[in-house]
Formats: structure tokens, C-alpha cells, sequence
């Protein structure tokens, strides 16, 4: 768990995704980029400026990584989000925000 509040957007390496980090991070945001594919994300996160990464094959091991890491805020871009969203808002915790396309 850590102490910052952080901002996860699932799908980060997608048009969306990257677009919502973009536009979270250029405020300051402490944002978690969470794909597929670690190369992907790595590359995004130095155009971000370092931003953290986390590598999640599926839906489920954002999931899973999501009850440990407790972040503040989800951003859903992994559709299909009637497939996807179940999981993710239950891993969500207490006090934490979900929001998808």
C-alpha cells in the first residue's frame, strides 16, 4: 500500500488510456500506468516522466494487484466494461473511486 493517493489507469497504453494519463499527469497527478505490455508501458511512463508502471495481463490481475496497492482512484479503459467492471469495482476498496467509458 502506499501513502500517495494514486490514480491507476487500467488500459493505460491504449488511445484512451494514454490520453487520460497524459492530461493527469501534465496536472501532477500520481498516476499508475497499468497494460499488457511491459514495453508499452515503459515507454509510455518516460514520456510521462516517470511515472509507475504495473504489468497486468488481464482484468483480473489489475484486480488482484488493485486489493493490494488500494488506489485512490480506477480508470477503467478495458472493455468490454460489462466483462471488465465487476471485478475491477470490487477490487476497489473502501472510499476509492471507479470510473470507465
Amino acid at each position: 500500500m502506499t501513502d500517495e493517493k494514486e490514480i491507476w489507469i487500467l488500459g493505460a497504453t491504449g488511445r484512451c488510456g494514454r490520453a487520460i494519463a497524459a492530461n493527469l499527469a501534465a496536472r501532477g497527478a500520481p498516476v499508475v500506468l497499468v497494460g499488457r505490455d511491459a514495453a508499452r508501458l515503459d515507454e509510455l511512463a518516460k514520456s510521462l516522466g516517470g511515472a509507475r508502471t504495473l504489468l497486468a495481463p488481464s482484468a483480473e490481475d489489475a484486480a488482484r494487484a488493485m486489493t493490494e496497492g488500494r488506489p485512490a482512484v480506477v480508470v477503467n479503459t478495458i472493455g468490454p466494461f460489462v466483462e471488465t467492471a465487476p471485478s475491477i469495482v470490487r477490487a476497489c476498496g473502501p472510499g476509492a473511486h471507479y470510473g470507465d467509458l
